[in-house]
């Protein structure tokens, strides 16, 4: 038999939290008081994560699934619960930031979040330390328009460097390495067709950034990138 090997942690995403926090505000993409959530940084922080070796998920209330026409680029959250990353969990606020930290908890993850976690069921206050992960919203001040023409930049972007590798990755004398193997079991690692569609979907974020921003009109829908049916 094989020895043991390290295993990759399960990252969880707090989906309506990021698409709040992480707006497009590219000079001239969008109104500056835009506040529209947006699902655009959901795939290059969940790529991001998975190219520092975590096995990433992201959760979002039924509600919000349900009401997703409400969001700037929502065709983003379809395409990712086809190819298995969006995970949705039933249940009213406090229910669903109580179920990230159940399954935190249970898998030993890590839920990357701007949500204090305050408002939680008291019991559960201990375990937001061990398992919540603030991450920073950071404006790049020498952003310029013509860059969009070489790679995908964003003048608001979701910084991911304050999670180091031995975070994301746990080696076998880790005090919960069980947990997460039992995490990996439940739910594996994200395999390759589904990494070459998330590299074909934000293939099509890259295109649409720089195209959209010369006609003001940067939305997707379903006559860009067709929805398939499930």
């Amino acid at each position: 038999m094989d020895p043991p090997t390290d295993q990759h942690r399960l990252i969880i995403i707090d989906a309506l939290d990021i698409m709040h926090h992480a707006q497009t505000v590219i000079n001239n993409l969008y109104p500056k008081d835009d506040k529209t959530p947006d699902a655009l940084y959901l795939p290059i922080l969940a790529n991001e994560l998975l190219s520092k070796g975590g096995n990433v998920r992201i959760f979002i209330n039924s509600y919000d699934y349900v009401n997703r026409q409400n969001y700037r680029n929502f065709v983003i959250l379809e395409r990712l619960r086809l190819m298995g990353l969006l995970h949705i969990v039933s249940g009213d606020p406090v229910v669903f930031r109580s179920t990230l930290l159940q399954t935190a908890k249970k898998h030993a993850a890590l839920i990357v979040s701007r949500d204090s976690f305050h408002n939680i069921f008291p019991d559960q206050l201990a375990d937001v330390p061990r398992h919540v992960r603030l991450y920073e919203v950071t404006t790049d001040p020498d952003f310029k328009k013509e860059d969009l023409l070489e790679r995908l930049v964003v003048q608001s972007k979701v910084s991911v460097n304050f999670l180091p590798h031995d975070e994301l990755v746990i080696p076998v004398t880790h005090r919960e390495y069980a947990k997460i193997c039992l995490g990996a079991v439940n739910i594996p690692m994200f395999n390759h067709a589904n990494s070459l569609e998330l590299e074909t979907l934000l293939e099509l974020i890259r295109y649409n950034l720089s195209y959209e921003l010369l006609k003001k009109c940067p939305t997707f829908n379903e006559e860009d990138y067709p929805i398939i049916p499930e």
